[in-house]
């Protein structure tokens, strides 16, 4: 696991206002990105560190692999949380 995986992770771990079923997802979402960013060669450690032209590129992906709208909206919906 990457040094951004783990770190969104931990986030994950420690905020508890969700449901058990929405922190797995988000940390499906959070493995996902942290994966995804690092194949672009992207080397992020930490969560604050995630600008614009990353999202931009996960976005691009996801549209070129043809996810549906709401799927996107959904990992975005991660990313922002």
């Amino acid at each position: 696991m990457s040094q951004l995986g783990y770190s969104l992770n931990q986030l994950n771990i420690t905020h508890k206002e969700s449901s058990h079923s929405t922190r797995q997802n988000r940390k499906n979402i959070f493995n996902l990105i942290a994966k995804q960013l690092h194949g672009f060669g992207f080397k992020l450690k930490d969560p604050k560190g995630l600008k614009p032209k990353h999202v931009t590129a996960l976005v691009k992906h996801w549209q070129e692999q043809k996810l549906a709208n709401k799927t996107i909206k959904n990992r975005m919906s991660a990313i922002r949380w």
